[in-house]
């Protein structure tokens, strides 16, 4: 089996863990506010986790078919982060400046979505995941200059920012190399 693989699976059973976590929480403790967004983040990701795992375990779903239902997870999962950090009660969050900043990029992947008919995803990710980065990095930039105290114990919302903000610088690297594995790989085999 290749790394690939492996990695696939890692992937599948943390989606999974991940969601059976937030409907936990959601039914034990009740979710309030901007936080739900998260739990509907979580149910997405849930929805295109299950049909990866229909199409690329059990073959029971089109490849096509699971390359729209992933570029559409993809836009709603820009949304709804972009959403949540924007949803922060900080005043510095409300500028005109980032909200059409988000929705410039929430533009940007539907063009994409128009323009190549659900096949570049990586390019989707790439626009998406460098979007949620740079909404991350004004967040604490920010935050940072701002006179506000938080007491980040008692901030859930600055620690999901936090996350968001190490996937993106995680994610961003991984999908311009697999950009790059891709683009080899075709102009090997036209040699």
């Amino acid at each position: 089996m290749p790394f690939y693989s492996y990695l696939r699976i890692i992937q599948d059973v943390i989606f999974l863990i991940s969601a059976g976590t937030a409907v936990f929480v959601k039914i034990k403790y009740g979710i309030k506010g901007n936080m739900q967004l998260l739990f509907w983040y979580n149910m997405q990701l849930t929805v295109g986790n299950i049909v990866s795992i229909a199409a690329h375990w059990f073959k029971i779903i089109d490849v096509d078919y699971f390359s729209r239902v992933l570029f559409a997870s993809s836009i709603l999962h820009y949304s709804l982060l972009s959403l949540f950090i924007l949803s922060i009660e900080k005043p510095f969050m409300k500028t005109r400046a980032i909200k059409v900043y988000v929705a410039l990029g929430i533009t940007m992947a539907g063009l994409l979505l128009l323009i190549t008919s659900y096949r570049n995803t990586i390019l989707l990710f790439s626009i998406n995941n460098g979007t949620l980065f740079i909404l991350s990095c004004i967040y604490f930039i920010r935050l940072f200059f701002s006179n506000q105290v938080i007491v980040v114990s008692r901030e859930p919302s600055f620690w999901v920012v936090a996350g968001v903000f190490i996937c993106m610088c995680v994610s961003l690297p991984f999908a311009a190399y697999k950009f790059f594995l891709l683009s080899n790989t075709n102009s090997q085999s036209s040699i």
